[in-house]
C-alpha cells in the first residue's frame, strides 16, 4: 500500500485527509489521468467522454457513471452501461435544484458525494419520488461526483458514478480521495475537449450529437480494423449480426463486439445512431 494525502472537500472536515491508496489505484488514477488529457486521440466529443467514464469508473471502482455536460436544463451524456430513462434525470432533480440549489451545491464542493450534497435534505430525498421513481429503478445507488466549469458563461462539466446495489461497500473517503485526484486533470481536460472539438454546451444534445458524428464517421473509416470495416459496411446494408456473422464466417458474439468497437469510435450509443449516417458515407 502506498500512503497519499488527499483533499478532503467537505467544509466541515479537515482539509486533508491520510488515505492509503493501493499500488492498483495509483496505476488506474494515472491511466485515467492520460484518457482524460489525451483528448486529440478521440475523433470525437462523445468519444472522449465514453472513454473518460470507462477508465475512471475502474479508478473509483464504480458499477456505472454518466457524464453531463449542462447549461441551465440542457445536457447530454454518455454511460457506462445503457441507463434506461437518463433523460428524466434533469427534469426531476429540478424541483429539488430550485429549493437547495445542487448544481451550485456540486460546483462549490467540485468533487462530493450524495451526502454531502443533499446534507440534512438527504433522509426526504430517499422518501421522495425522485428517488424511489427514478433512483432506485436505474441503480444509482451511493453516488459520488466531480463537477468544474465548462466555460466561462456558467456551463458545468459533471461526471457522476454509481454502485449497482444498496448494500455494497460505500465510496466513501477513498472514493472521494480518488476523484479529488482526478479534479486537475478533468479541469484542464473539459476545456481542451470543448475547444478542440468546438462544442457549444448550450446546444441542443441532438444537435451537437449529429455534428460530431457526421463530421467524424468519414475519418473514423479510415480508422477501423480490416474486419471492422467489413462489418460497417454490411451495418449499412441493415443486416443483422447473425446474417454478419454468417456472411462473414464468425460467431455472433465477435460481430457484436466489432460494432461495439466501430461506436465506441465514433461515440455513438447504439446501430440506430449510426445506420442513417452509414446511407450517405458506406
Amino acid at each position: 500500500m502506498t500512503s497519499l494525502i488527499a483533499p478532503d472537500p467537505h467544509p466541515a472536515t479537515p482539509l486533508s485527509a491520510s488515505v492509503q491508496l493501493s499500488r492498483f489505484e495509483l496505476l488506474a488514477i494515472r491511466r485515467s489521468t492520460q484518457v482524460i488529457l489525451d483528448v486529440h486521440a478521440h475523433l470525437s466529443f462523445d468519444a472522449w467522454r465514453a472513454a473518460v467514464i470507462r477508465e475512471t469508473a475502474v479508478a473509483v471502482g464504480a458499477d456505472s457513471g454518466m457524464f453531463v455536460m449542462r447549461a441551465d436544463d440542457v445536457r447530454t451524456s454518455i454511460l457506462t452501461q445503457d441507463i434506461s430513462r437518463i433523460e428524466e434525470y434533469v427534469p426531476r432533480v429540478k424541483e429539488f435544484d430550485s429549493r437547495l440549489d445542487l448544481w451550485g451545491r456540486q460546483l462549490r464542493f467540485t468533487a462530493w458525494s450524495r451526502a454531502m450534497l443533499w446534507g440534512r435534505h438527504l433522509h426526504e430525498m430517499k422518501r421522495s419520488t425522485y428517488y424511489n421513481e427514478f433512483i432506485r429503478p436505474i441503480r444509482g445507488f451511493d453516488t459520488i461526483g466531480l463537477t468544474v466549469p465548462a466555460s466561462a458563461t456558467g456551463e458545468l462539466a459533471n461526471l457522476n458514478w454509481f454502485h449497482g446495489s444498496e448494500r455494497g461497500i460505500p465510496f466513501g473517503a477513498r472514493g472521494l480521495a480518488i476523484v479529488s485526484l482526478l479534479e486537475p486533470a478533468f479541469r484542464v481536460g473539459v476545456a481542451l475537449a470543448v475547444t478542440a472539438h468546438r462544442v457549444d454546451v448550450a446546444a441542443a444534445p441532438h444537435q451537437e450529437r449529429a455534428r460530431d458524428a457526421s463530421t467524424d464517421l468519414s475519418a473514423t473509416l479510415t480508422a477501423l480494423t480490416h474486419r471492422e470495416r467489413h462489418v460497417i459496411g454490411l451495418l449499412g446494408r441493415r443486416r443483422t449480426n447473425r446474417e454478419i456473422a454468417a456472411e462473414l464466417g464468425i460467431a455472433p458474439g465477435t460481430v457484436k463486439r466489432h460494432v461495439e468497437n466501430i461506436l465506441n469510435k465514433v461515440g455513438l450509443r447504439s446501430r440506430r445512431d449510426i445506420e442513417p449516417l452509414l446511407d450517405s458515407t458506406t
